[in-house]
């Protein structure tokens, strides 16, 4: 995936998109943004080409969420090879 790649969740409810990954030092960020008011928590992983993952637990109604979240890998060098949305549940 490059900078500013998106992937949308299957229901069209959240969108995630890559804002920034540095591969030398193996640190980026993503945005969530919610298309659709729906109450509902999801996994949003973050997949990386050696292998790796950082899983995300989204909840739309958490007030205290951010739309900003770190990922990270210990692979220098690596690369984000995908972003998956599943839908865990919903209210």
């Amino acid at each position: 995936m490059n900078i500013n790649d998106s992937a949308v969740s299957q229901d069209g409810a959240l969108k995630v998109t890559l804002t920034a990954f540095d591969p030398a030092r193996g640190k980026g960020q993503i945005r969530i943004e919610e298309l659709v008011e729906k109450w509902g928590w999801f996994y949003v992983t973050v997949k990386f080409a050696a292998g790796g993952q950082n899983r995300i637990d989204y909840k739309t109604w958490d007030v205290h969420k951010t739309p900003v979240y770190e990922v990270s890998t210990t692979v220098r060098n690596d690369s984000v090879s995908a972003i998956e949305i599943v839908l865990a549940g919903s209210v």
